[in-house]
C-alpha cells in the first residue's frame, strides 16, 4: 500500500511540474510577444558605430606584419604550385603534339 502512495505522489509531483514548466513557457512567450518601443539607441546609428569600433580590440603592428608575411609566403607558394602545373601540362601536351 505504501509503495502505491508513493508512486501516485510521484505521479502527481510530475503532473505538476509539467503544469509549471507549461506555465512558464506560456508566461515567456506573452513576454516576448509584447511590443517594444523603439530603443533610443537605434536613433544614432553613426554614433552606435563609432563606439562599437572604439571597443575593438586591435591586433598590434607586430601581429599585422606577421599575418601580412604568412599571406604573402602563401601567394608566393600558390604562385609556384600553378606555375609548375601549368609547365606540367604544356610539356605533356607538347610531348603528345597537341598544339
Amino acid at each position: 500500500m505504501e509503495e502505491n502512495k508513493e508512486y501516485q505522489e510521484n505521479i502527481v509531483k510530475k503532473e505538476e511540474t509539467k503544469n509549471n514548466d507549461k506555465e512558464q513557457i506560456l508566461d515567456q512567450e506573452k513576454k516576448e510577444s509584447i511590443i517594444h518601443e523603439p530603443d533610443k539607441t537605434k536613433a544614432y546609428p553613426i554614433r552606435n558605430f563609432v563606439k562599437e569600433l572604439k571597443r575593438i580590440t586591435w591586433p598590434t603592428s607586430k601581429k599585422n606584419w606577421l599575418y601580412f608575411f604568412l599571406v604573402f609566403v602563401f601567394i608566393i607558394f600558390l604562385v609556384i604550385i600553378f606555375a609548375a602545373v601549368s609547365w606540367c601540362t604544356n610539356q605533356i601536351w607538347t610531348m603528345i603534339g597537341a598544339n
